[in-house]
């Protein structure tokens, strides 16, 4: 296993940083909501973190958030030549993640389930510099390789993190591309400008430090934009339309459904476009608590109305679609 030595060297400076408290009963932490929390990704990754931890190391292969108080979680992405499903490798993962650890003590591997697929989880506790500390971590295959989440929280904590961590975990989703990449969208602007329909301008894609892509179109005359999102290969993994008014996002979802060459005539997709007549649009509830989620086609549809002068559409294919979309690309 690569890097393991330098990420645990990463890690037990920053165990050492946490700061101590009086051992007693810890009360559990519910820094999680929805409402406001940071929306992060990694690589393939997408997952939603408590808005008050503190985001202190990024880069293209491992992410550390600090907690309030006495607590530190590592998202952490590592190439591995099979699946962390295969018979034992797992567990000879963990051996070697914990390996130079004071008094490591490993629980029972466990399975769970990550993003609708089958993962690990396992509780362990080490030391560092003669602080004990309790961790979970749990894996799961992203991305042509493993994706660790871990837990640590210093053991004399009078805070436990273990439901928040639960919340995080939950809200784990393994983005799945879809067949249009940036190009076609450029292609299709293109085209409904020479046309007269639409006129979308783009700034120059822009390329984050996992190496995947974002490029924001904006109409002119509306004022609505159209982000995507896309992963290495310029394949879109996710498509956010966003708008002042019911009518600008009604046209403008039409566009980015269209640039994704999604099939219209999908079971369900008649619902979606009942979602997507201004009048109903106008009639949604405020905030994502009421959100309204579509599914037609293996593609997940969220509305959501911000308040009278902003909605906005993700578009994102749902995981329940992997085996079919392999299959496709595969034929």
């Amino acid at each position: 296993m690569k890097r393991i030595i330098s990420i645990a060297l990463m890690l037990c400076l920053c165990c050492v940083m946490l700061i101590g408290c009086e051992e007693k009963e810890p009360e559990k932490a519910s820094d999680f909501n929805v409402k406001d929390n940071q929306k992060e990704t990694l690589l393939e990754c997408a997952y939603q973190i408590p808005k008050s931890w503190d985001k202190m190391t990024d880069t293209d292969e491992n992410t550390l958030f600090y907690c309030p108080e006495n607590g530190m979680l590592m998202v952490y992405y590592e190439e591995l030549e099979g699946s962390i499903l295969d018979d034992g490798l797992a567990q000879t993962y963990m051996n070697n993640f914990t390996d130079g650890w004071d008094k490591v003590k490993l629980g029972e591997l466990e399975t769970t389930n990550v993003s609708g697929e089958k993962a690990y989880s396992q509780e362990w506790s080490f030391e560092t510099e003669g602080t004990p500390y309790v961790s979970k971590t749990v894996l799961f295959d992203c991305n042509n390789g493993v994706m660790n989440f871990t837990m640590n929280t210093e053991v004399s904590s009078n805070i436990s993190y273990d439901d928040d961590f639960n919340d995080i975990v939950n809200s784990i989703q393994i983005t799945l591309p879809f067949y249009s990449t940036l190009d076609d969208i450029e292609t299709m602007t293109l085209a409904l400008q020479m046309d007269g329909t639409h006129d979308y301008v783009s700034d120059e894609k822009s390329q984050m430090d996992d190496g995947t892509f974002m490029q924001i179109y904006s109409e002119r005359s509306s004022g609505s934009q159209i982000v995507f999102l896309a992963n290495a290969e310029g394949n879109i993994t996710l498509t956010r339309v966003i708008a002042t008014d019911a009518e600008a996002l009604s046209e403008a979802a039409v566009v980015a459904i269209t640039g994704l060459m999604i099939d219209t005539s999908a079971e369900g997709m008649s619902d979606v476009f009942m979602c997507l007549v201004p009048e109903a649009l106008a009639d949604m509830d405020k905030g994502l608590d009421n959100a309204v989620i579509k599914t037609s086609g293996g593609i997940n549809y969220t509305f959501t109305k911000e308040d009278e002068s902003k909605y906005t559409l993700e578009i994102q294919r749902d995981v329940s679609s992997k085996e079919d979309y392999a299959a496709d690309i595969i034929g």
